[in-house]
């Protein structure tokens, strides 16, 4: 580490995949204070990486790609001073456009074909074929750096909770909802932007109902696409939908003092997590879906996996477009983990 001052870690991927990487900059402010580090991301993720503690600088991807001269785009990436640059998401056109900057040390994966060509410091290590999680494997990436050094869940764990992060008060459209810390929402997120096996639209139904037959209160969140097909399928029930109608930001708030949060493998599951909410994660154990890659971590982070006695998962059950293993997943396994 000597003679870096400024490290930045690109990651311009998914939500969920930038909170698995928040512990790189928490455990680099632990253990090298003296040092900047800050993140490069896409605009939709500057939310999270701007309110976790232990991130000095964050810079927008998307505000350097709007310049219209790649020279501009240059002398923007030089103005952030960094020494180093590790690409924990590696994204070709990032990678192409940086390593015409001034950053000395540029670190990837070597398993990318351009990663030869655009970065000069690569780390040989399989994410398919690993029984790590990512949160643990994004550490591999430090070896360049004289890092050997790859965490347990359970340190992992002490990166996370909702004091980690500046958060914003709950918008005021949804303040009243959680005065009675008793009964506070329980958040159905339904959606999983096609990234895993998913829990099947009827299950997702008549799991809101059973909550509100126990007297709970519902939100069902997501974007505004996924509003397009969730909406028509919660219609008749008596639950509060935010589909596109909370920004990040207001996501984050409402996300970190819900009762529960109960959603397949996705973003706002991870940052829920992460936020030291309880989460109830619905998973199959297979291949790369599986919870020991991609579990939610945080305190009070929970996964429910079906039994797996009782059905025969097949290989097209790989595709998360046709898992119905998921499917077997028992409603009142899910409850027991609220109440």
């Amino acid at each position: 580490m000597q003679n870096i001052k400024k490290i930045l870690i690109s990651r311009t991927d998914k939500l969920g995949d930038l909170v698995l990487t928040l512990p790189l900059a928490a455990f680099l402010k632990n253990n090298f204070p003296q040092i900047n580090v800050s993140f490069l991301v896409r605009d939709y993720a500057l939310p999270i990486a701007s309110s976790y503690n232990f991130i000095d600088n964050v810079y927008s991807f998307d505000q350097i790609d709007s310049e219209s001269q790649t020279n501009n785009k240059i002398d923007f990436i030089n103005s952030i001073g960094a020494d180093a640059i590790i690409f924990a998401y590696p994204d070709y056109e990032v990678m192409r456009l940086l390593a015409k900057s001034n950053i000395s040390i540029r670190v990837a994966t070597s398993h990318r074909f351009y990663s030869f060509k655009y970065a000069n410091k690569l780390v040989d290590f399989s994410r398919k074929k690993s029984f790590l999680h990512e949160a643990q494997l994004n550490f591999f990436l430090l070896k360049p750096l004289q890092i050997n050094y790859i965490p347990s869940i359970t340190e992992l764990v002490q990166f996370y909770g909702k004091d980690k992060f500046q958060l914003n008060d709950l918008p005021d459209l949804v303040a009243m909802d959680f005065l009675d810390p008793k009964n506070r929402p329980i958040i159905i997120h339904p959606g999983s932007m096609g990234s895993a096996p998913n829990f099947s639209s009827q299950n997702f139904y008549l799991l809101a109902k059973k909550l509100l037959d126990s007297g709970e209160k519902v939100y069902i969140t997501g974007s505004s696409k996924e509003g397009q097909y969730w909406l028509p399928i919660f219609s008749d029930l008596n639950v509060k939908t935010f589909f596109g109608s909370l920004d990040l930001y207001q996501l984050m708030s409402v996300l970190a003092n819900a009762k529960a949060v109960i959603a397949s493998s996705t973003g706002p599951l991870h940052i829920a997590a992460a936020l030291g909410t309880n989460v109830i994660g619905l998973y199959v154990p297979v291949g790369t879906y599986a919870p020991h890659r991609w579990a939610p971590i945080g305190r009070n982070a929970n996964v429910i996996l079906p039994n797996f006695q009782k059905i025969n998962c097949h290989k097209y059950c790989l595709d998360p477009r046709n898992c119905e293993c998921i499917n077997q997943i028992e409603l009142n396994d899910i409850l027991k983990n609220i109440f």
